[in-house]
């Protein structure tokens, strides 16, 4: 597993087409932006048997 510390504003790449941007903290809880192509699935680990209500991209 990687792990580093990261801040606001930070960027991470997976592969040549995947970021994760660090957009900011709030009451504990770390917000991300990921861009991926389309036809990559994005899903939180935890939500991953769940149905989803809603998607946004």
């Amino acid at each position: 597993m990687w792990n580093e510390v990261l801040v606001r504003g930070d960027t991470i790449r997976v592969g040549d087409n995947i970021k994760i941007t660090i957009v900011g903290f709030i009451d504990g809880e770390v917000r991300i932006g990921i861009e991926a192509p389309k036809h990559v699935r994005i899903i939180r680990d935890d939500a991953r048997n769940q149905t989803p209500k809603h998607i946004k991209r």
